[in-house]
């Protein structure tokens, strides 16, 4: 987790350093931790506001006739939504999102 954040902060640096201020830098994550352990939540790969113009969210259900259910866009993004806004109050993008739906059934 320290090494993605110190990672993160040098690609910056260095596209800073190079002139390239034009940039705008983007933290994007999907809503869930994956794998599901304490040590792996988004909130500690995050490299700080100064180094961050947006936060992103991708976002996806369903993907295939044959997916099990999968949370609605509005449930992740609502989850997602109030973990970022407890660590930055940075503009939310969001980045992808996908959902297969069927005739008669919502997204």
């Amino acid at each position: 987790m320290a090494s993605f954040g110190e990672a993160y902060r040098r690609i910056i640096r260095i596209a800073r350093e190079e002139g390239a201020l034009n940039i705008r830098w983007v933290f994007h994550i999907d809503p869930w931790d994956e794998p599901v352990v304490a040590w792996n939540q988004f909130e500690y790969y995050y490299p700080g506001d100064e180094w961050v113009d947006w936060v992103g969210v991708s976002v996806y259900g369903r993907q295939l006739p044959k997916d099990k259910y999968r949370p609605t866009f509005r449930y992740q993004m609502d989850w997602a939504y109030r973990r970022l806004m407890a660590i930055t109050n940075k503009p939310v993008v969001v980045c992808e999102f996908g959902n297969i739906v069927e005739k008669g059934q919502e997204a």
